[in-house]
C-alpha cells in the first residue's frame, strides 16, 4: 500500500499532464481524489510535521487542479467566441467581421497612425 506522500506526489503529477484543454470528467475524478486524500489526513495523520507536510502537498495538489481547470475554462470561452464570430459572419455576410484586420482598414496612412498612436500599437521595425 502506498503511502499518503506518494498518493499526493502520484496525483500531482497526474494532474501536471492534463493538457491545455482538460476533460471536465477527468478534472473531476482528480478532484475526489483529492477530497479523500484530505479527508484521509484530517482522520488518520495525528498534528505534526507530518500532518503539515501533507497539508503542503495537499495544496500544491490543489493549486495544481485549480490551474488546469481554469485552463480548461478559457479553453471553452475561447471556444464559445470563436463559434459566436462564426455565427456572427454566417448571419452577415456582407458585413466585415469585428475581428477582421480589414474591419477598421483607412486608406489615408495619417489617419491610420494617429488611431494606432490612441491604440499604443507601435510599428515594428
Amino acid at each position: 500500500m502506498s503511502s499518503l506522500e506518494e498518493l499526493y506526489n502520484e496525483l500531482i503529477a497526474k494532474s501536471k499532464l492534463l493538457d491545455h484543454d482538460p476533460d471536465p470528467a477527468r478534472l473531476h475524478t482528480l478532484r475526489e481524489e483529492l477530497d479523500q486524500l484530505d479527508y484521509r489526513i484530517r482522520v488518520e495523520v495525528p498534528a505534526g510535521e507530518r500532518y503539515y507536510e501533507l497539508n503542503l502537498l495537499s495544496r500544491q495538489a490543489n493549486a495544481s487542479l485549480t490551474a488546469a481547470d481554469t485552463r480548461a475554462q478559457i479553453a471553452r470561452n475561447v471556444a464559445h467566441a470563436e463559434h459566436e464570430r462564426e455565427a456572427h459572419d454566417a448571419a452577415h455576410p456582407t458585413i466585415l467581421s469585428p475581428r477582421s484586420p480589414l474591419a477598421d482598414y483607412t486608406p489615408n496612412a495619417l489617419t491610420r497612425s494617429e488611431r494606432n498612436w490612441r491604440e499604443g500599437i507601435e510599428r515594428e521595425r
